[in-house]
């Protein structure tokens, strides 16, 4: 059996610990986990070049609770979206337009 104590920052003022607890299996099987590689989730977000502005933006709504609160993250994350062509990479067709 293993067992962690894990503790961490999510911001400077706020940190949260939890206690782990797994068996010998669960602890091999994690251990062969190759989680060194971003998601496909990460990965997307990596693209569009704005990966830390929103990662900002979400901790403020998590510390905040209001995203109203987090209006300069936002404002952040808007202007690189913008540097990034990121409108235009991501540009969806109106459906009335493709059936038309």
């Amino acid at each position: 059996m293993h067992i962690w104590n894990i503790s961490f920052s999510l911001t400077s003022y706020t940190s949260t610990s939890f206690l782990v607890v797994c068996t010998q299996e669960s602890f091999n099987l994690m251990s062969t986990v190759d989680d060194d590689q971003p998601d496909e989730w990460d990965q997307r977000i990596i693209n569009t070049g704005c990966h830390e502005e929103n990662l900002k933006l979400q901790l403020c709504h998590a510390d905040t609770g209001d995203w109203r609160k987090c209006l300069e993250e936002m404002a952040a994350f808007r202007k690189c979206w913008e540097v990034n062509n990121n409108n235009e990479r991501t540009k969806t067709v109106n459906n009335e337009e493709k059936w038309k």
